[in-house]
């Protein structure tokens, strides 16, 4: 089970109204993408992450180490921002915070780069913090029924399923895997690190692609004829 599924069934919040908690969850959402203002950013994280934490009862600890999940695709994005490259002429010690030259152009970290690098952080943070309130006090059950009962289209609702249980066993069987290639000193050296890294991948691909298989297998001894059915009073 992941650590996600864990606390979305255990937490403080998991009994109460789904509805709720998604409209909650998409409005903060919403606000977070719609204003472009960092301080409201700031306090869209410190809300969301302050009911997560003190209101659903998920250890801080372990909520700092779910934010920080997406810091890395975060900060490759901030990165290409910042950097700008541009010929060098009177302008370049206005424009450019801290540049390198190199004959006739400069590469360096931009103001305005930089402003939009911090709003890009601030605001995507604030959009994570959203979703990640959802996931920790709702779980997929709650949230497709959740979806049903807002008329929202079944197909979307099958396709989110289904992603979410395909995206479960990548990383049940992805995790499996560095570990037994752990144990045995698989990680060693670089070198070692990077065979071992391919066979990961490729035993990764077959294991996920037999669970996919057995999963086709379930769903059609169970009939399952191409639609989920919610009972929407749950």
């Amino acid at each position: 089970m992941l650590i996600i599924d864990k606390y979305a069934y255990s937490n403080r919040l998991a009994k109460a109204d789904p509805v709720k908690k998604i409209l909650f969850s998409f409005a903060m959402l919403i606000l977070s993408i719609a204003v472009k203002n960092i301080f409201i950013h700031a306090a869209v994280i410190l809300f969301m992450g302050g009911l997560t934490v003190i209101k659903a009862e998920i250890p801080f600890k372990n909520y700092v180490k779910i934010m920080l999940w997406p810091l890395s695709f975060l900060v490759v994005s901030m990165v290409g921002i910042c950097l700008s490259l541009a010929s060098y002429g009177a302008e370049t010690e206005r424009i450019f915070l801290s540049y390198l030259r190199w004959n006739d152009f400069v590469i360096g970290i931009t103001r305005q780069g930089t402003m939009q690098a911090l709003l890009l952080f601030m605001r995507s943070n604030a959009a994570v913090s959203c979703m990640f309130f959802m996931s920790l006090t709702t779980s997929v059950d709650q949230q497709a029924r959740a979806f049903y009962r807002l008329r929202f289209n079944k197909v979307f609702i099958e396709l989110y399923v289904l992603v979410y249980r395909f995206i479960s066993i990548f990383l049940e069987e992805s995790g499996e895997l560095y570990r037994a290639q752990k144990m045995r000193f698989g990680y060693r050296n670089l070198r070692i690190s990077f065979s071992s890294f391919a066979i990961l991948v490729k035993q990764l691909f077959v294991r996920v692609m037999t669970r996919y298989e057995d999963m086709q297998a379930s769903l059609a001894m169970k009939l399952f004829n191409g639609t989920f059915y919610y009972d929407s009073k749950s």
